[in-house]
């Protein structure tokens, strides 16, 4: 597959694998910047390509305009080019958008994904200038456009990315999370730009489209594991995606069976990495369904979850 550049920059989106990191809390609900930092460190141990803050995974919705900063800038300094950052600026208000976006720019990070404002309605010609907005505020920087209509009541098109991309320049990737199998490939055979897999279970479909770049939330504690499908999807070896997902399936099963993002912290946790609750309104699992995670996560190769450092 061809890299895509943000026309005129020289600059190019995430690519290979990339975990969609939670935001840690402290049992009193607020930001836990040791926790976070050691999350980073893990990652960067086990070799993905990059770490996505602020995202679905991150809880960004339930996150103040500050708090946003403040997850980037740990993250950064964590990383400190040992592996690529990339965050999640979108808001429903443009204002807050583009300020995120300055403030991404000043740490220097790689890429800003970019979800669009989840209360519309919205048309076409509105998300655009949103992007472009965007992109203003943030020179030289590729962007990812996001596509989460499950999350964001806002449903992507293959037609309508192709004409962001020429309105937008930046705009080199999507990130599809539509977990549509059709949408992805649809995506995929767009042309000029750069398709991202946001979806564990769609990984073997997405390989055999000849996607191999993922934002996943489930390299918080798999990331070896992921790793190990970035490497198969990009040398073409299907069997071997199918067979590491074979064996991580009821582990991803387990952690998604109620609400993605408390499975996440609940593996995490398992796996002696603190992730902490998550906000409300989202609600803590329920007794069984940790204990359920809790067992899938015994029952998984060690060598596929993410090393707590």
């Amino acid at each position: 597959m061809t890299v895509v550049e943000a026309r005129g920059t020289g600059a190019v989106g995430p690519r290979g694998v990339f975990t969609a990191l939670v935001t840690p809390f402290d049992e009193d609900g607020r930001p836990d910047r040791a926790a976070l930092e050691r999350l980073v460190e893990a990652q960067v141990a086990a070799g993905v390509d990059g770490v996505v803050v602020c995202g679905s995974t991150g809880e960004f919705p339930s996150l103040t305009e500050v708090e946003r900063m403040y997850a980037l800038e740990v993250v950064a300094r964590v990383a400190r080019g040992r592996t690529k950052v990339t965050v999640q600026v979108g808001h429903t208000s443009t204002a807050v958008a583009t300020a995120l976006a300055r403030h991404a720019a000043s740490y220097e990070v790689d890429a800003l994904l970019v979800a669009p404002p989840y209360y519309g309605p919205l048309d076409d010609d509105d998300l655009i200038t949103y992007h472009r907005d965007v992109s203003a505020a943030a020179p030289g920087l590729p962007l990812l456009a996001y596509n989460y209509p499950d999350a964001s009541g806002v449903s992507y098109t293959a037609e309508f990315i192709r004409r962001l991309r020429a309105a937008v320049p930046a705009v080199t990737q999507v990130k599809d999370s539509s977990g549509v199998p059709e949408e992805l490939e649809a995506f995929a055979a767009s042309g000029d730009i750069v398709t991202v897999c946001g979806q564990e279970n769609l990984a073997p479909a997405a390989a055999g489209l000849g996607i191999a770049d993922f934002i996943l939330g489930a390299g918080n504690f798999a990331a070896p594991g992921l790793a190990r499908i970035g490497k198969a999807a990009r040398s073409g070896d299907h069997d071997e995606v199918a067979a590491v997902m074979t064996r991580l399936g009821p582990l991803f099963e387990a952690v998604g069976s109620v609400s993605y993002t408390a499975g996440v912290k609940a593996a995490c946790e398992e796996i002696g990495l603190h992730a902490g609750p998550v906000r409300k309104p989202v609600k803590s699992l329920a007794p069984a369904v940790r204990r359920r995670i809790a067992q899938a996560v015994r029952e998984t190769d060690s060598g596929l979850l993410t090393p707590a450092p």
